[in-house]
């Protein structure tokens, strides 16, 4: 059984990655969870942890208040050091525990989801490691969203770990998740985020979650945006959309066209109307070439297949005024 570690800074979207695999029913254990079990009221680790960062971390009943603990032992190395020295053992006992589980039921994969695993010994039970990463003000952006605090208690959280280039240095893999919502509106994805259970960090294809045609094309865009390449090629780029996808993928169109090469392949002839040219292709040969006002005015191949187009959206807007 090879085990994979799945680790990175806080912010950089590594329970994302680790939901993908367990989409695909592969076991796991998520330190985050087991470190919050090895916290719960009663642990021996308590009064611990208590001394080195001051009673005030455990309430009245004997629950721990976690955020005022990670505000004390983030605040500096050297308090996340401590934090790290008390609670790890724990950890990788309960890890070793759930290693041995998955192996007797037969997996062939085991995943850690780790915010520490490099530098520990999290990290000798791991054959492959994987350090997902993402921008500073990226996870920044993350973490006020998920927890509720400023940017600057979150920009002190990150300092304080361990720095980016170290954990990447020890990668097997490292991706890179640095996607935004920038990139998702500018492909006009917000209503699809807005019906996600989970918005970007829903995983498509489970628990019926399911996207149309039309929606895919307009996340494959979204992602073509965020690459950022010179020159994109857009194969039939709404060919499975309907009309309401279609209109809001012409208008991710304009956003994806800024500053790049953008070829287009289509039969469908609205995709290619603002296209600095057109190659109208007849028989596997250039047939004409020119802009769509140039070739619609032409009287030729295009400006026929022009005059079908318009004759066909007539019909069916003619068609369904007659159901109404």
């Amino acid at each position: 059984m090879i085990t994979l570690g799945i680790t990175g800074r806080s912010g950089c979207g590594k329970s994302t990655v680790t939901a993908v695999f367990a989409a695909h029913g592969v076991p796991l254990a998520d330190a985050d969870q087991l470190s919050r079990e090895i916290l719960l009221p009663g642990s021996p680790l308590l009064p611990q942890l208590a001394a080195r960062f001051g009673g005030e971390i455990l309430r009245p009943d004997g629950t721990l208040d976690r955020r005022l603990l990670a505000d004390r032992a983030f605040a500096t190395p050297e308090g996340k050091a401590a934090l790290d020295s008390l609670t790890h053992p724990a950890i990788v006992a309960r890890i070793r525990a759930a290693k041995q589980a998955a192996q007797a039921a037969g997996a062939s994969l085991f995943v850690l989801d780790g915010a520490v695993i490099v530098g520990t010994a999290a990290q000798a039970e791991c054959d492959r490691l994987c350090v997902v990463t993402a921008p500073f003000e990226t996870s920044v952006a993350r973490i006020v969203a998920r927890d509720g605090i400023s940017p600057e208690m979150a920009a002190r959280r990150l300092n304080a770990q361990t720095p980016e280039q170290a954990l990447t240095a020890q990668a097997d893999y490292t991706l890179h998740n640095d996607a935004g919502l920038e990139a998702l509106q500018a492909a006009q994805c917000g209503d699809i985020l807005e019906k996600l259970p989970e918005g970007m960090d829903t995983v498509i294809g489970t628990e019926g979650t399911y996207l149309s045609g039309g929606e895919q094309q307009r996340i494959a865009l979204a992602r073509a945006i965020l690459k950022d390449a010179p020159i994109v090629v857009l194969d039939e780029a709404t060919a499975f959309a309907d009309p309401e996808n279609e209109a809001l993928i012409q208008k991710a169109f304009s956003r994806l066209m800024r500053g790049r090469t953008v070829i287009m392949i289509a039969h469908r002839l609205s995709t290619v109307v603002r296209a600095d040219r057109i190659l109208v292709l007849e028989e596997g040969k250039i047939a004409e070439q020119g802009t769509h006002g140039e070739l619609a005015g032409a009287g030729g191949l295009y400006a026929k297949m022009w005059a079908d187009y318009n004759q066909a959206v007539q019909w069916k807007i003619s068609g369904e005024r007659e159901g109404k």
